[in-house]
């Protein structure tokens, strides 16, 4: 059945420099925020030492899926214990998608073709959360009609979508983390087009209270959750492309934003992750930028102090020109520091794995030139050896490309 939520909009709470000052006073009463409920954390590859093997990459391989792949996550969807794809599929303006596509695993990291099930017109973003408490990794699909849906897992290698909800304009980047902390995950929608995130609360049931409207920098198009300012509540960053800004909207623990603090991140930023890459205990936030298809893609690293603000950001300069849209963080090279799985930002639009040297300063290491399309990237053990394996959207050719990770 579908239920359609009209927006309550939140009055604009302002907008806060980024300075010590700031940051909001820790609170004992108040639990750990223990991340968000889900996360998307072809030529040779790099190597690295996991205990006592020897990690490569393969060249990869190729999957297909629906036309035009924008966005992909990694979950078990049918109990079998093999990572699965679940991928929006945007299509053409002229020949649009009405569905995302799921590619189940074979048990040893190749895929069926994918199968569709219903989910919006254009497909933009996607992400995987119980949202009912029964167990099984449902899906979160925005879509270019305005829409969100909600698709339950029946278990059965099925999907119902038992809700539509509408929200801003040109929405992107579904996030599902518990603001609330009661009830399970809410969501968090970039509307990229109306420069707001709009806010859904979860009943508990996995169906969805009206979208809450707060203000963001211009064209908000990617979020990532994280304890940004020792509170204890989930808070959210938004890189917004238009302003070359990352705005931090810190929780309040009811669903709502205190007032936000934006900070320049260079021209063109297009995905974010939050995690602590240079291991002080800290959330910082790395982020990626295309400003322009013959300039170079970047990667900028902000560390975190903990009080809600971060530091200038840092730049790694990506291949020789290219648009890097996606971004995964996963110890890809198994020295127990978090590196970056980039999608784009380097030669035809490649693929990259950047280093951490665990201190939080980056290199790249590997270019993955076969996926010459590619726009998102999930890392995942999908073959079940232990070691990760990258999983790539490749815009140009309909398919996913997974490189799997070797101990040899």
């Amino acid at each position: 059945m579908f239920r359609f939520a009209w927006p309550t909009v939140l009055s604009f709470v302002g907008l806060l420099a980024c300075s010590s000052s700031d940051a909001l006073p820790s609170s004992p009463n108040t639990p750990a925020y223990a991340g968000p409920a889900s996360s998307s954390t072809t030529s040779g590859g790099e190597s690295g030492d996991v205990g006592d093997c020897h990690i490569s990459y393969d060249a990869g391989t190729s999957f297909a899926t629906g036309l035009e792949p924008w966005a992909l996550a990694l979950a078990d969807f049918d109990g079998d214990r093999h990572l699965d794809i679940a991928v929006a599929a945007l299509g053409h303006p002229e020949e649009p998608s009405h569905s995302i596509y799921v590619n189940f695993n074979l048990g040893d990291g190749s895929f069926e073709p994918g199968t569709p099930f219903p989910a919006g017109t254009r497909p933009s973003g996607i992400a995987v959360a119980d949202l009912d408490g029964d167990g099984r990794s449902d899906l979160v699909v925005t879509s270019l009609d305005d829409k969100v849906s909600v698709l339950h897992n029946a278990g059965d290698r099925s999907f119902e979508p038992i809700a539509v909800y509408p929200v801003g304009r040109a929405p992107y980047s579904p996030l599902v983390v518990d603001l609330d902390g009661k009830n399970g995950p809410d969501l968090v929608i970039a509307d990229s087009q109306d420069s707001t995130v709009s806010v859904l609360v979860n009943h508990g049931d996995g169906s969805f209270a009206e979208r809450v409207v707060t203000a963001t920098g211009a064209t908000p198009i990617a979020l990532a959750a994280g304890e940004f300012n020792g509170d204890g509540y989930p808070d959210v960053a938004a890189v917004e492309s238009r302003a070359g800004t990352v705005s931090v909207l810190p929780g309040v623990g009811d669903g709502t934003f205190g007032p936000r603090q934006s900070q320049s991140v260079g021209v063109s930023p297009k995905a974010v992750v939050a995690a602590d890459f240079d291991e002080d205990g800290l959330s910082d936030l790395a982020v990626a930028r295309a400003p322009g298809y013959l300039v170079p893609g970047v990667i900028a690293m902000l560390h975190g102090d903990g009080k809600g603000c971060f530091s200038e950001p840092m730049d790694t300069t990506l291949g020789t020109h290219g648009l890097p849209y996606g971004l995964a963080a996963a110890d890809l090279d198994g020295d127990g520091t978090l590196d970056l799985a980039v999608a784009g930002g380097s030669a035809l639009q490649a693929a990259a794995t950047v280093l951490n040297d665990g201190e939080g300063h980056f290199s790249v290491s590997t270019v993955y030139e076969n996926a010459a399309g590619a726009v998102d990237v999930a890392v995942g053990d999908v073959n079940g050896d232990g070691v990760p394996d990258l999983v790539i959207a490749d815009h140009g050719v309909a398919t996913v490309n997974v490189i799997l990770g070797r101990c040899r």
